[in-house]
């Protein structure tokens, strides 16, 4: 027995490339977003020390590092998804 040969079609479906670009403006809403909250914990972290609050300075700290990872991730989504799927082909 056989294995069918699959290829990704995205055109095969009605809508295809509609949700491709409602997926490539949610990157950039991502992206953007992620761009304001580095703004927004920079600012924190710059208060918090400027009063001296070790605790609002820890959170712009929390909230700086989600937001490059948030970045990162989001930036090199495509990437690991395809990396992702080029493991996934190897099992046949």
């Amino acid at each position: 027995m056989s294995v069918p040969e699959v290829s990704i079609n995205p055109t095969g479906l009605p809508g295809g490339p509609a949700f491709q670009e409602v997926v490539g403006g949610l990157l950039w809403y991502g992206l953007l977003f992620s761009v304001a909250a580095v703004v927004i914990s920079a600012i924190v972290i710059g208060i918090g020390r400027y009063l001296s609050s070790s605790y609002a300075s820890g959170a712009g700290r929390i909230g700086l590092f989600a937001a490059l990872g948030a970045a990162i991730v989001i930036g090199g989504a495509r990437f690991l998804v395809q990396w992702a799927f080029n493991i996934g082909t190897g099992f046949s």
